[in-house]
Order: structure tokens, then sequence, then C-alpha cells
């Protein structure tokens, strides 16, 4: 017996690496959070360099770099550099 699946309207990509969740809630922007290790979230940085809806978001397995590729057809790269 085949199972139906639901989605609901709202897009929501989510990635998880590390201490840090990327997420972009069906709008332009990459918002990136950090999760303490008691389990509270704060917000690191909004992202912004697409001009539609961001499609996807992948972390490099090795290293601190995010894609972010969106329905404008281009695709970032980011680096992420803790400040001191």
């Amino acid at each position: 017996m085949a199972h139906a699946l639901t989605w609901t309207a709202l897009l929501l990509l989510c990635v998880l690496r590390c201490a840090e969740v990327a997420v972009s809630p069906n709008s332009k922007d990459v918002h990136v959070y950090d999760v303490a290790a008691d389990g509270t979230v704060g917000e690191c940085q909004t992202l912004q360099k697409h001009d539609q809806l961001v499609a996807g978001l992948d972390w490099a397995p090795k290293s601190d770099l995010l894609l972010s590729c969106g329905h404008d057809r281009d695709a970032y790269v980011w680096e992420c550099k803790v400040q001191t």
C-alpha cells in the first residue's frame, strides 16, 4: 500500500552541521543559528546575496563552507570565520 505524503506551504530548508544550523524559511536569505551544548539556540548571521528564493543548502563535509543555491540561478559558497 502506498503512503501519501503531505507537504506544508512553508518551504523550510535546514542543514545541521556540528553546532550550527542553516535555515532558509521560504525566503531569499539564509539564517545561520548557533546551537549551544545545553540546546539553546541563538542566531549568528543572516546571509544575504540571493535575489530570489533559496532552493538548497549544503555544508561541505570536511570544511566550514556552506553552499546555497537559489531560484535566481546563482550559487554561493560561504566561509564561516570565527571573529575574535
